[in-house]
């Protein structure tokens, strides 16, 4: 049980490590805590607003995630959107890296 909880710690802090990268490149606000636990709001803002309105429901949930990077990390909605494009790419670029580590072919 308590080793379980500590997996599901240690991932959030995993997953929030790009974002926060991208956030400090572009000049917001964040501290890893801070970032994990705006992560894990985001991710179930996200489900929510998707669940509510599914017709729009992934427009709607992007744009809500946008306005929590706004006001979590001290943003524009530009800079709110290039975190999210940024941290995208860092989550690649990690996953290439660790490929490349293991001795994974990327590109056959």
């Amino acid at each position: 049980m308590v080793a379980n909880i500590i997996w599901l710690g240690l991932i959030f802090i995993l997953s929030a490590i790009p974002l926060n990268i991208a956030v400090k490149l572009l000049g917001g606000h964040s501290g890893l805590f801070k970032t994990a636990i705006i992560n894990f709001f985001a991710g179930l803002l996200f489900v929510v607003v998707k669940q509510y309105a599914p017709a729009f429901g992934t427009v709607a949930g992007f744009v809500a995630t946008l306005i929590l990077y706004k006001f979590a990390f001290g943003l524009g909605f530009i800079r709110a959107f290039f975190v999210w494009v940024l941290s995208g790419v860092i989550v690649a670029v990690f996953f290439m890296l660790f490929a490349l580590f293991i001795g994974v072919t990327l590109f056959i």
